[in-house]
């Protein structure tokens, strides 16, 4: 509610007041010797009702303002919870896909060259979460990760997977605050099919 709705409100509920007031003194002192004033009675019961209906919009004026206090603390403490969920969501993808690319790191078999792809499809997937997150040094050090298994086992892929490496790569946000992303191209690009 505006100050300017405010000011109106309280004044008109002075005038009510006074009107008020000046029913029941009317009401009351009246020169009627013996008789019941009915009327008068009535005027004075109004008057009463109207008092304490004035007196329960002020209270329903304060009482609204402090509901609507805690109602905007709720809403930024739920704003404040989801915007730490959503974090949360964006760490845990991260960690998850770099423990995925380290599991493939470890079991290199035969099929070298699979296991080599899925690391470095994980191990990109990895960089993209810690890049929305700000964690450019782990980003930094994935990259440098990835073209050291590229440059040891020197791996064969298809040519989609290396597309695909390339497109997820290429996804990857803020760029420019990672100083090795370049290598991280240029890397993936030479790989053989």
């Amino acid at each position: 509610m505006s100050k300017a709705w405010k000011a109106i409100v309280l004044v008109w509920l002075i005038i009510i007041s006074i009107v008020s007031i000046l029913a029941l003194c009317r009401s009351f002192c009246r020169e009627a010797a013996i008789g019941i004033d009915y009327s008068g009675i009535l005027v004075g019961i109004l008057s009463a009702l109207v008092t304490v209906l004035i007196g329960w919009q002020i209270y329903s004026l304060i009482d609204f303002s402090k509901r609507e206090e805690k109602n905007r603390e709720i809403i930024d403490a739920h704003t404040s919870i989801a915007k730490n969920m959503m974090e949360n969501k964006d760490r845990g993808n991260y960690l998850l896909n770099d423990n995925l690319s380290d599991i493939y790191k470890n079991i290199l078999t035969d099929d070298r060259s699979s296991c080599i792809y899925e690391m470095i499809h994980f191990k990109v997937a990895a960089i993209y979460y810690a890049a929305i997150i700000g964690e450019y040094d782990v980003c930094e050090d994935g990259i440098s990760e990835i073209v050291g298994y590229i440059a040891k086992y020197n791996p064969t892929i298809s040519e989609g997977r290396r597309a695909r490496l390339v497109r997820n790569a290429c996804s990857v946000p803020n760029q420019n605050s990672i100083k090795n992303f370049a290598d991280l191209i240029n890397a993936i690009t030479v790989i053989k099919s």
